[in-house]
């Protein structure tokens, strides 16, 4: 079978052409690419085989990815400390602001992580955030949470969804918007 075949040139050498995620990513793009085909008759089947789980299907041509390529997090104090360091321009120590950092928009940029950390935004959906979408805010509140509507035509599938944002991200916008 010619999969199979562009596969094992791909894959099983020494060392191999691509690593096992580039390779899946090769495959995902090709299965999109052959479903499209298949779902506007330009072909009348996909030449991927597949089995079938409680998870749905599966390609054949996936292969496994190692635990070298799992993702790693980071905790929240390191987080904090590259967002202070790397962001804003603090000296490692975070005591002053580091005199060799030239960044101009370190508040925009720390909103914008820390509104895709707490909230679990996709990029297109935290950067096409409008003001007047933005909930009444008030720091003195006490208020932990609140709720951002994410419009449809920036979210994932069309599909608006309603987010929980922390405070502190509220806190990060607003630092941004009146520096």
């Amino acid at each position: 079978d010619d999969l199979k075949a562009y596969r094992d040139s791909h894959r099983n050498g020494d060392p191999p052409a691509v690593t096992a995620t580039t390779w899946n990513r090769f495959v995902a793009a090709g299965e999109k690419l052959y479903d499209w085909a298949v779902a506007h008759n330009h072909i009348a089947a996909s030449p991927f085989k597949y089995t079938f789980s409680n998870s749905g299907r599966v390609n054949s041509l996936y292969e496994s990815v190692g635990a070298d390529n799992r993702v790693k997090c980071i905790t929240k104090e390191d987080y904090r400390i590259s967002r202070e360091v790397g962001l804003l321009g603090r000296t490692a120590d975070l005591r002053a602001r580091d005199p060799d950092f030239h960044g101009r928009t370190g508040h925009r940029n720390a909103a914008l992580a820390d509104l895709m950390l707490n909230t679990g935004m996709r990029v297109t959906e935290a950067v096409s955030l409008l003001m007047p979408e933005l909930p009444p805010f008030d720091p003195r509140s006490g208020r932990g949470t609140y709720l951002l509507d994410v419009a449809s035509h920036t979210a994932k599938r069309r599909k608006g969804r309603t987010v929980v944002a922390a405070a502190e991200s509220l806190i990060s916008i607003n630092q941004y918007i009146y520096s």
